[in-house]
């Protein structure tokens, strides 16, 4: 017998942020060096300010978060062959593409949806599905 199972996960802008954090204070960095537009960081963070939220309480994973939804990309270069020179030509992540590496994560078993269970190495794998279909470094 075959027979399929649905199940919905909500995520908010805190559940991404978790992501953002745990990916790049951890996950990530023993591949990727991590860069974003200086300007849409600054654009980004205005925004949240006009949106209410005090300057203080902003971290830098909220502003990247906020730089996604307003289609600013962060980039994730290999970092054996980051240039220095040759900026903003990395692995493009996009909000649009961090939702696929989410879905991808929870379908490949990579992660089931349980915040418990929730680390610096899922986060690493949903960033490596979000950027490059499939897990690349282990």
């Amino acid at each position: 017998m075959e027979f399929e199972i649905k199940k919905t996960i909500k995520f908010n802008d805190e559940d991404l942020v978790d992501i953002l954090s745990s990916a790049l204070s951890g996950g990530v960095g023993y591949w990727a060096f991590v860069e974003y537009n200086p300007e849409g960081y600054r654009l980004a963070k205005n925004l949240l300010v006009e949106n209410g939220v005090e300057e203080d309480s902003i971290c830098y994973e909220d502003v990247l978060l906020q730089m996604l939804k307003i289609d600013f990309p962060i980039y994730f270069d290999d970092i054996e062959e980051y240039d220095e020179n040759n900026r903003y030509n990395g692995n493009k992540l996009t909000l649009k593409k961090l939702e696929s590496g989410i879905k991808q994560s929870i379908i490949e078993n990579f992660w089931d949806g349980d915040w418990c269970k929730f680390d610096a190495c899922v986060a690493d794998n949903i960033i490596q599905l979000a950027l490059f279909g499939e897990v690349v470094y282990a």
